[in-house]
């Protein structure tokens, strides 16, 4: 009768070992018979008919391959490390199916950086901008990023130490909390790393072109890991003065207005943030199938944003001032959890506030108009899903996303409420992932959203459904293609919803509007990829109810305000990203895009 080996793939330190290829071999000439890819926490399963005729040879990129007899089951098959000289990213060391594709560490590249950021740099497909430390993937800039599934804050993504980076995941479209994301980073760490980090940063930049304008960014972060515990933090405080040379020309009807040029020896905008903030972190590990973690961090943003204008001849003709100052709390908790190998689960709460004051004054000529309000804002989300592993071929995961809203605006002096705006969110979703073959995976599923708005002028419920499908194909070792179709419901935030106006310059004035509806947009995206350095992507992007300005006139005002209309977007894009050696990179990026609304 045929029967059924299980057994477990890790490395020295017990550290699993994902997609480690598991061959059953006949003893006679070593034909294989055939194999299976180990799953994200090193499992396999493969079917033979006599143990005593067959063997099996296990195999990982970085490790010295292992042949084990099959005695009992489950095995636990523990695979040496090889000494690695300085290597390259390869495309052995990238593992990519519809969703994911995984980056695996080796210590060559721990060793050649100092942070995170540094190593993520060296990484093919993956670029760092060094003024802002925005991580950018192919299109996409800015990308969010998470350690090991929860939120921390992006100061100490940015400085860990490499020595504790065990892979590297991008999600693509994922679901659940950061469905709104097209592309966010997860960094999974060493499970085995003990002992203490304490790093410290600073940076300086310095613009010669407008008026010296300038950064300074000085900080210091801290880990402390023991077989239980995980004590994180990080303590940082930003500084810039960022000078502009600024001039515009608007014709509306039949009103126009024109300022001077600009003037790059005697910019006249400028904008300044000081920003404090400070983050704690507590991972407990129950036992080494579940972990529980909490965190919370601090942010303080004091910002003053000004620019004047002159006419032609160089008259005073108005100028605008905005002095705001922003606390933003956040507090979470976090869940994840292994059942029998088979089920992954994973569950978080957090709770956001976000209180601001400030104050917009507009001058025209000797005509001034201030406008002083404070705003706030409590978000609350929980999120639980949990995902089953069927065998090597399929699984499923099953989620649901709650999250609710509240903004208010407020007068000063006086606290009279001006605006404000509830919503509350249902997201529950599904989806079902097959790799029916070794160099092909596709995914399916969808989400059920309803939200309810409420705000002062509507309060209505809605209900959306977003199916979603995903493919993944490598029809030759160098090029991989994948398809994607999603959608996603964007909220108009309370800037666009506010009734609050204010004066942009001599005759633009800009309001919201309480009305504006939820725009759901659709998007297909292919994307074609040879040997991880050329990508060639395709975009469609569709919304009937697209948020789009809008102009209109009030007596004597003309008013900039926002409707829902049709929205189209298509997008051709090349890039490109390759690693030498002694760490020189070659990237570039071309891309042709149009609109139509």
């Amino acid at each position: 009768q045929p029967q059924v080996v299980t057994g477990r793939v890790i490395s020295a330190e017990g550290e699993a070992i994902s997609f480690a290829n598991v061959m059953l071999c006949q003893k006679s000439d070593s034909t294989i018979l055939s194999g299976v890819a180990t799953d994200k926490d090193g499992c396999f399963e493969i079917i033979l008919k006599d143990s005593a005729k067959c063997y099996l040879r296990v195999s990982f990129v970085g490790y010295e391959d292992r042949i084990v007899e099959i005695a009992t089951t489950p095995l636990s098959v523990v695979l040496q490390p090889l000494s690695l000289g300085e290597v390259t990213v390869t495309a052995d060391m990238i593992k990519k199916n519809a969703s994911t594709e995984v980056y695996y560490v080796t210590d060559s590249l721990r060793k050649a950086s100092a942070n995170a950021m540094q190593l993520l740099d060296k990484l093919q497909g993956i670029q760092i901008d060094w003024v802002t430390d925005a991580v950018k993937i192919g299109e996409y800039r800015d990308v969010p990023m998470m350690v090991e599934g929860r939120d921390v804050s992006l100061e100490y993504v940015r400085n860990i130490n490499p020595e504790r980076i065990r892979r590297i995941e991008v999600l693509r479209f994922p679901k659940g909390k950061y469905g709104d994301a097209p592309i966010v980073m997860n960094i999974i760490l060493q499970n085995s790393y003990m002992g203490y980090d304490v790093s410290a940063h600073v940076k300086g930049m310095l613009s010669l072109k407008n008026k010296h304008s300038h950064s300074e960014n000085v900080g210091a972060t801290f880990t402390y890991a023991t077989k239980k515990w995980n004590l994180y933090g990080d303590a940082e405080v930003k500084n810039r003065l960022y000078y502009e040379a600024v001039s515009y020309e608007q014709i509306f009807r039949n009103l126009a207005d024109c300022t001077a040029a600009e003037d790059y020896k005697n910019p006249n905008g400028s904008e300044g943030l000081t920003n404090m903030n400070v983050s704690v972190g507590m991972d407990y590990k129950i036992n080494p199938e579940h972990v529980i973690s909490v965190q919370t961090w601090i942010d303080n943003n004091k910002g003053k944003d000004k620019v004047a204008y002159s006419d032609v001849v160089q008259n005073f003709l108005s100028s605008s001032v905005d002095n705001y100052n922003a606390t933003n709390i956040t507090v979470g908790a976090y869940y994840r959890g292994t059942v029998k190998e088979k089920l992954y689960l994973s569950g978080d709460v957090s709770y956001n506030n976000y209180d601001v004051d400030e104050n917009k004054q507009y001058v025209l000529h000797t005509d001034i108009n201030d406008q002083k309000y404070k705003g706030k804002k409590n978000f609350w989300r929980a999120n639980a899903d949990a995902c089953y592993v069927w065998n090597d071929k399929v699984n499923s995961t099953i989620g649901y996303t709650f999250t609710h809203k509240n903004y208010a605006n407020f007068a000063i002096p006086g606290n009279e409420k001006l605006f404000s705006s509830g919503e509350s969110r249902h997201d529950t979703y599904f989806n079902v992932n097959v790799t029916p073959a070794k160099n092909m995976n596709f995914v399916v599923g969808s989400n059920f959203l309803y939200v309810g708005e409420k705000n002062d002028v509507i309060s209505e419920g809605n209900f959306s459904w977003m199916p979603l499908a995903k493919a993944f194909w490598r029809p030759f070792k160098i090029m991989s293609i994948n398809a994607n179709y999603y959608c996603d419901v964007q909220h108009p935030n309370l800037d666009q919803l506010s009734t609050i106006a204010y004066q942009r310059n001599a005759f633009l004035w800009h309001q919201g509007n309480p009305e504006l509806k939820a725009m759901v947009m659709h998007y297909m995206q292919f994307r074609v990829e040879l040997k991880n350095i050329i990508q060639v992507t395709y975009l469609y992007k569709h919304s009937s109810r697209e948020i789009t300005p809008w102009y209109y006139i009030a007596g004597d005002k003309t008013i900039e305000t926002l409707i829902n209309g049709d929205y189209v977007h298509q997008y051709i894009g090349l890039n490109g990203d390759y690693k030498l050696p002694h760490r020189i990179g070659i990237n570039f990026t071309a891309n042709y895009q149009w609109h139509k609304r």
